[in-house]
């Protein structure tokens, strides 16, 4: 009884230990998945994280600096070799330091133009790994589609290579064609592999995207789009003046005007003040109560720099500097709306071709898939010869994988044009 209890004991270990952790995800739970485990965005997140901190708390410059100190002294000093005399301090100090620049609040606006950097770069680097996840989250639905299709071919091979052996033994069918079947059958294996092998490779990149362990199945619960599911026409309404690249020039523009004026307020007096105050005492003495003294001080500057407006000193000559790059960001933003203008026909362009393939690649699909069938039903009443057959069967495959990888293809110029033009998925149709 006791060894049937440890072999159950022994068999439910190895099956928690042994079990494979099988996840259904949908393209929402993905990219659920991806915002809160990939490492790049953790790492963009924590980055942020510190630029709030420090707009949060830009305004610390006007806590003055202070100090407190105390300090206990003893010296003996010798008038000859028999006679010594012994004095002890005791000293207890506190000072207070406080200065003040005009250039010091443009720190404020530098951190929060530096705080909504980092943010425009988070949104930016979280839309990558979205977008990359949605296209290897297809991408993989499409490879798969095409191993389904290569599998249906390798068994029909198989099953006319089984047909031909019985009909070479038989003396119906000769060597020549046994051979044929054979090769096509091998290279069909080939394929298989190859395309497996692909598939491996593509999911493992897709594991290590979301931070999944490779120990986990997959399995995927949403299809590739059709046409109709997506929000093609409102591409054409979207706004360049809205786009990620054009606020990252924005936000460069003021943080150039910042530090021009930066360099305009070092000619502007700045404000310093300290107090102190500081008490010695003398214990040594018989009345040390009587020899305590007190020291307070209380100190108020202006200061003008006068070095700054002499020509061509460093700060006049980073205001000429200040100015050019001001003139060279007004160009590079012009520069940038006209590139965007651009790359807006271009991908809508495109994205309409992609639609005429679509179309297109569905009425060769129909077509060799009839053609496919009238070809099977032939070559099994011996009126159609085995080449014939196997060239239909793989134009049939072909317009099936083309139909799907051309409807990726438009998926993934749909998420581009998103991706540069700031449309969102849920704008886009990819996710509901």
């Amino acid at each position: 009884m006791k060894k049937n209890n440890w072999i159950l004991i022994f068999c439910f270990i190895s099956t928690f230990c042994f079990a494979e952790n099988i996840i259904r995800m949908s393209v929402k739970d993905a990219l659920d998945y991806v915002i809160k485990e990939n490492l790049s965005l953790k790492g963009e997140k924590i980055s942020l994280d510190e630029k709030k901190l420090s707009r949060d708390t830009s305004w610390n410059f006007l806590y003055p600096d202070a100090s407190i100190s105390a300090s206990a002294t003893q010296n003996r000093s010798y008038l000859n070799m028999k006679e010594s005399n012994l004095s002890s301090k005791l000293s207890l100090s506190a000072s207070v330091s406080w200065s003040l620049r005009a250039s010091d609040f443009l720190d404020i606006y530098q951190s929060i133009n530096s705080y909504q950097m980092g943010k425009l770069n988070y949104e930016i680097a979280k839309n990558e790994i979205e977008s990359n996840t949605v296209l290897y989250y297809y991408l993989l639905q499409v490879e798969s589609e095409q191993i389904e299709l290569q599998k249906v071919l390798v068994d029909n091979n198989k099953n006319r290579l089984d047909s031909a052996k019985r009909g070479y033994r038989n003396s119906e069918v000769s060597r020549i064609e046994l051979l044929r079947k054979e090769y096509n059958y091998k290279e069909n294996c080939d394929k298989l592999k190859s395309l497996e092998n692909s598939y491996q490779i593509l999911l493992i990149r897709f594991k290590q995207l979301l931070n999944l362990p490779e120990n986990v199945v997959l399995e995927f619960s949403d299809k590739l789009p059709e046409i109709d599911q997506l929000n093609i026409a409102q591409l054409r309404n979207t706004d360049v003046q809205k786009t990620r690249s054009l606020f990252q020039l924005q936000l460069d523009t003021e943080r150039q005007h910042l530090e021009g004026k930066k360099n305009i307020f070092q000619f502007l007096p700045y404000f310093s003040m300290s107090f102190s105050m500081g008490t010695n005492a003398l214990p040594a003495e018989q009345k040390w109560h009587d020899n305590t003294t007190q020291d307070l001080s209380l100190k108020a500057t202006i200061t003008l720099p006068l070095g700054n407006i002499l020509p061509f000193s460093s700060v006049q000559t980073n205001i000429l500097k200040s100015k050019k790059a001001l003139e060279k960001m007004k160009l590079a933003t012009e520069e940038e709306i006209q590139n965007l203008n651009t790359e807006k026909i271009a991908g809508l362009t495109e994205i309409n071709q992609l639609l005429v393939s679509c179309e297109s690649y569905k009425e060769n699909c129909m077509i060799t898939k009839e053609a496919y069938q009238l070809s099977q039903r032939a070559y099994q009443e011996g009126e159609l010869d085995y080449q014939t057959l196997s060239d239909t069967e793989s134009d049939y495959q072909e317009a099936t994988y083309n139909l799907s990888y051309v409807k990726y293809e438009l998926m993934k110029s749909i998420l581009e044009f998103g991706k540069k033009f700031n449309v969102s998925l849920q704008q886009l149709g990819v996710i509901k």
